[in-house]
């Protein structure tokens, strides 16, 4: 039922956009897609998400342009994925504005930095923007429920205990100054929280916060870029376990590329009030890293880097603690006959506090990644040796692995093969091998691809059972015709327990008829999408949209 009825609304929304579309003379393209992930059982029941897509994308001949998509799915009920509705470079006065509606994406922070200790994702909201843009000055503006993605092939947004309202606003000085500022709240149903209580972290959850954050950025040299910002944070506690968040944050970084020469360097603050968004966990640490690369000469390179993180800056007795230091240092070299060496060493030391313990439980982790290559007219072999260990205080444990690889490519095609053995050293050693191999390439309109890895279990040769594991999948894309193509996945996930032969033998002396096959596991999934685009009036100017709509309606005026 709803299948049906999501293709007649895809198919009425087309036709209407195409219907106004053609009355304005407007350029645009839409597309439409019935696609399905299907999971036909196995130890699981069998799971079924069907649905349809439509999306469309227009240039009026009033400058404007029009976009939008509707997604969505059967899977135990209705589930959204992604709609929305855009229309962006209307004209009002000297501004362009932009008006979007639906499933959107917003920035956690002002401004775009780059720093490895550190991850600020895209907060995924159901709700309304308005921007504008005139000359070095920009606005934003929002408001909706924070939404994240939950499902395996086909994902669904699913809303979350939180409401975002905030804006932004951005001035570029000259080629080399820029600023940004954004102001931020949010606000925490407490009972879609309690029903989703793995979305945020004991000690930081919050009824309402606040964040006002500014930024800067400036390059005073061709290579030279250094970035500051500051964040004044508030929030109400929403339970006796949260303490109110110290307000003050900062970040700082610099970096210099150019030449030979790379290196960064950044220090920041964020305390446990720092865009506390359910399921976007992104602040409380702070701490300083350095990185460099240097091309000492052609074909020789060396790299360096070391930090240090901590948390828990309120010093709340109820979250955990954990400080970090970290250190790499690699090199990679070419060597005469083509080949490539690299090598890569890396360690990190952790201790870490859970609520009300005193005394910090350690970690140090060592890495050392050795590896060969070498390329002869389509062919590549690659060797590949690592070593890890592990020490927690308590326990010991060191892990290798070895791998070689080889690859070839014949023209449209390609095709390569690898083996990998691996191996455990703890309270007892345990060894596993497997052996993968790919294969992807074109027959006329055809594109197909192929990959299956098999491995063993070794631990348990002389133990009561022997385990096998082999992955699959294989798919293809081909067009029909001018406007429609196909597209098929198929992955195999198979699991073969058997009894190991020596168990078999005893088991026979003392008169009791072994059962060779223990048992197992079968899961397979399969992917189908099948596509259909539409396209009128003539072919769209090339270049971004904002270079084409400035083309078509020129804005005048100045800043």
């Amino acid at each position: 039922m709803w299948t049906a009825f999501r293709l007649t609304a895809a198919l009425a929304l087309l036709a209407g956009v195409a219907a106004v579309a053609a009355a304005q003379e407007s350029r645009g393209t839409a597309e439409i897609a019935a696609q399905g992930f299907y999971a036909p059982g196995g130890v699981e029941p069998v799971r079924a998400t069907t649905g349809m897509a439509a999306s469309f994308r227009f240039i009026l001949p009033t400058g404007a342009l029009l976009e939008g998509r509707a997604e969505d799915y059967a899977s135990s009920g209705l589930r959204l994925t992604e709609n929305y509705l855009t229309v962006r470079g209307l004209a009002a006065g000297a501004w362009r504005m932009e008006f979007s509606g639906g499933d959107l994406q917003t920035p956690g922070r002002p401004m775009d930095v780059f720093m490895p200790q550190v991850f600020t994702p895209l907060i995924r909201m159901r709700g309304a923007r308005v921007a504008g843009i005139r000359g070095r000055l920009s606005w934003t503006g929002y408001a909706g429920v924070v939404t994240f993605l939950e499902g395996p092939r086909l994902p669904f947004s699913v809303r979350g205990p939180q409401t975002l309202t905030g804006g932004g606003l951005r001035w570029k000085a000259g080629e080399t100054l820029e600023f940004a500022g954004q102001v931020d709240t949010l606000r925490t149903d407490p009972e879609r929280a309690a029903a989703r209580p793995y979305l945020s972290q004991s000690g930081r959850q919050y009824g309402r916060s606040t964040q006002a954050t500014v930024a800067g950025q400036w390059k005073p040299a061709e290579g030279v870029r250094v970035v500051g910002e500051a964040a004044l944070t508030t929030g109400r506690p929403a339970d006796e376990l949260t303490v109110a968040p110290a307000r003050g944050n900062a970040l700082v970084s610099g970096e210099y590329e150019r030449g030979r020469v790379m290196a960064r360097a950044s220090w920041l603050r964020q305390t446990a009030g720092y865009l506390p968004v359910a399921g976007y966990f992104a602040g409380d640490r702070g701490g300083a890293f350095v990185e460099g690369r240097l091309r000492v000469r052609k074909g020789l390179e060396v790299s360096g880097s070391t930090g240090s993180l901590r948390n828990n800056f309120e010093n709340n007795p109820a979250a955990w603690g954990f400080r970090s230091k970290s250190a790499t240092a690699g090199v990679s070299a070419e060597m005469p006959g083509r080949v490539v060496l690299s090598g890569h060493y890396s360690q990190m030391r952790l201790e870490s506090a859970a609520p009300g313990e005193e005394v910090s439980r350690r970690n140090v982790n060592r890495q050392v990644l050795l590896a060969a290559a070498r390329s002869y007219g389509r062919q590549t072999t690659r060797v590949n040796w690592r070593s890890f260990d592990l020490d927690t205080g308590t326990m010991k444990s060191k892990q290798g692995a070895v791998e070689a690889e080889h690859s070839v490519r014949l023209g449209r095609w390609s095709a390569s093969g690898a083996f990998r053995l691996n191996n455990m050293q703890g309270a007892q050693r345990r060894d596993a091998v497997f052996v993968r191999g790919m294969m992807q390439g074109r027959a006329g309109r055809m594109t197909m691809h192929a990959y299956s890895e098999v491995g063993r279990d070794l631990a348990n040769d002389t133990l009561f059972a022997l385990n096998q594991v082999q992955t699959t999948v294989a798919g293809f894309q081909l067009p029909v015709g001018k406007d429609w193509s196909v597209q098929a996945d198929v992955l195999r996930n198979h699991l073969a327990m058997a009894l190991n032969p020596q168990s078999a033998f005893v088991l026979a002396l003392q008169g009791a008829p072994p059962q060779l096959a223990l048992g197992g596991m079968e899961r397979w999934n399969v992917f189908v999408r099948v596509t259909r685009q539409v396209r009128w009036g003539g072919a769209a100017p090339a270049g971004s949209a904002v270079r084409t709509l400035q083309a078509m309606a020129p804005v005048m005026g100045s800043v």
